[in-house]
């Protein structure tokens, strides 16, 4: 059996995107995740990488060092640093032996409605949701269950086959719904799961997901 690597993504305990500012805290009431920052440490200076802030602004820039409070990058203007708690996203470009989407930043730590997974192997890849498949809520209707993760799973491959823009797309789509805090989901307001949830103002898994892909269009 060949050898495969799992990785965390999203964030957003990837706990993703997600994945973020005092705005996004307060939205979806997410912490922080020191094991993916530190795995920034895997780069190397010089590497190429995509990072992406909580107000989904990108920049391409060529790693320089982290610390556990800040990461340096150089672009054409010179050395920048971009605090931690402003990081939603960093990529490496073509260093997926080091790192491939690292969700970053206070929007990681996440609870399971964000967290998206990948094993890779040699020649096959399976992205998917951390959590299960909370058969509890399966009878429910509407349903409740956080898209985030599923959304973020589909993403994830479109990284890993070098569609790197359409993959961010999705990330900002789902960056700018969760920053924005009008749409959430019971886990997201920090509510018990069950069917009373839309009753207290929770969105259904549908209007969630459709808020994200209206943040594509």
């Amino acid at each position: 059996m060949k050898a495969t690597k799992q990785i965390r993504g999203s964030g957003l305990s990837v706990a993703l995107v997600l994945l973020m500012t005092a705005v996004l805290v307060d939205a979806a009431d997410i912490g922080n995740s020191n094991a993916n920052w530190y795995n920034l440490k895997q780069l190397a200076p010089g590497d190429d990488i995509r990072i992406v802030l909580n107000d989904a602004k990108a920049y391409e820039a060529k790693f320089q060092s982290v610390s556990a409070d800040a990461i340096v990058v150089r672009q054409r203007s010179g050395e920048h640093t971009f605090n931690r708690e402003r990081v939603l996203r960093v990529s490496a470009k073509g260093q997926s032996h080091r790192l491939r989407n690292a969700a970053l930043g206070t929007a990681l730590g996440a609870g399971l409605g964000f967290a998206a997974s990948g094993n890779l192997g040699e020649e096959v890849a399976v992205f998917e949701p951390t959590h299960g498949s909370a058969p509890k809520y399966a009878a429910l209707d509407p349903p409740i269950v956080n898209p985030v993760a599923m959304i973020l799973a589909a993403a994830m491959p479109l990284d890993h086959v070098g569609e790197g823009a359409k993959s961010q797309r999705v990330w900002e789509a789902v960056a700018k719904v969760v920053r924005e805090g009008k749409v959430r989901t019971y886990d997201m307001m920090r509510l018990s799961g069950g069917p009373r949830v839309i009753q207290q103002g929770a969105a259904s898994t549908r209007q969630m997901a459709d808020a994200i892909l209206a943040g594509l269009e």
